[in-house]
């Protein structure tokens, strides 16, 4: 029996992320909109139950909204189910290609300098590191500063994530690094 590639585009609806000691796990559904139409003229749309593990679902589990537009490719998975007698299906996604996210979207309209807006900008880039109202005072005095512009706040913001670190206390250190380079 040989291994069953799947590859697709559409829309993702219904992401629940799932973290253990051992492992993570992104389930999301990729819906596909056929050419096809049924009976009431409306296109046909196909649901594809789809998972990824552990880093990958980790970094995704980042920034991807319900109604982002993704491409994946990936190893349809059969699985037997005890409890309803039953084979089931998903696709285990080995490749992923994200088409301008919903939260990306949302954060190049955001003014990153504006605190009212400020913890909109953090819950797209740390959905699960809340922001509490001391935290963003800490945060402010360089969301204020004049040496910092909105590229600025976004390569910090960048930075974090690709030094997997997500805490204000993270933000205000490589804000301060950032500050002392333009200085110097």
């Amino acid at each position: 029996m040989g291994i069953q590639i799947y590859s697709a585009t559409g829309k993702i609806s219904s992401l629940k992320y799932e973290r253990t000691n051992s492992y993570s796990r992104l389930f999301f559904v990729l819906n596909i909109t056929e050419h096809v139409k049924d009976k009431s003229g409306k296109n046909i749309v196909t649901s594809v139950p789809c998972v990824m593990w552990d880093n990958t679902a980790d970094n995704f589990n980042k920034f991807l909204t319900n109604g982002d537009d993704v491409d994946i490719v990936g190893k349809i998975r059969t699985l037997f189910d005890k409890n309803t007698n039953a084979a089931k299906w998903h696709v285990e996604v080995a490749e992923f290609n994200v088409h301008d996210t919903l939260g990306e979207r949302l954060l190049k309209n955001l003014d990153y300098k504006d605190i009212g807006n400020w913890r909109s900008v953090w819950n797209m880039y740390f959905k699960d590191t809340p922001l509490s109202d001391e935290q963003l005072e800490t945060m402010t005095p360089y969301l204020n500063n004049p040496q910092l512009d909105q590229e600025d706040i976004q390569a910090i913001m960048a930075e974090m994530l690709h030094l997997n670190k997500n805490t204000p206390t993270d933000f205000v250190e490589i804000a301060q690094s950032f500050t002392e380079k333009s200085i110097g």
